[in-house]
């Protein structure tokens, strides 16, 4: 029997390996208040971990099922679909993360996500400065609920 790889089982094994690292990383996140462990940081995290991970055996099984019917992944063709606009700016948009992440804690929240949304939408090509404008007002909007109403510490960063 001849093994083919399709398109949903390689989203499939995607999803399955990021909800598996979700859940990896968030568990050393402390727990809940009060007699109620389960409501702590990782909850939400965690429970889109899950639901990723059931997609994904899901993609998974569906490969299986319609294997027959669906074209195997072509491995000579990913340097050229790596170069399609869509990819590029696909890989742009997950450097973008994997620098806010990154750089949230040291400069700071508010101009890490700034900048963020900035080049994010920038990318997307929404104007300059509708751009500037919306990152400002949605970083007002987060400010106001955050750390006004629900009183959390957002990483300071340069700004101290």
């Amino acid at each position: 029997m001849q093994i083919r790889i399709n398109r949903e089982h390689v989203i499939g094994i995607v999803c399955i390996g990021i909800g598996t690292l979700v859940l990896i990383l968030t568990r050393n996140f402390p727990t809940g208040q009060g007699y109620v462990k389960l409501t702590g940081p990782a909850f939400f995290p965690n429970v889109l971990s899950i639901i990723l991970i059931l997609a994904g055996i899901a993609e998974v099984v569906n490969g299986i099922i319609l294997r027959t019917s669906l074209s195997p992944v072509a491995v000579l063709g990913i340097g050229e679909q790596l170069k399609t606009p869509g990819t590029q700016t696909l890989l742009i948009i997950i450097a973008l993360m994997v620098l806010y992440v990154l750089f949230m804690k040291p400069i700071g929240f508010f101009p890490t996500s700034f900048l963020f949304l900035f080049l994010l939408m920038w990318r997307l090509k929404v104007r300059w400065w509708k751009s500037a404008l919306f990152s400002i007002v949605l970083l007002g909007v987060l400010y106001g609920v955050f750390v006004r109403l629900f009183y959390v510490n957002l990483p300071a960063g340069l700004l101290g």
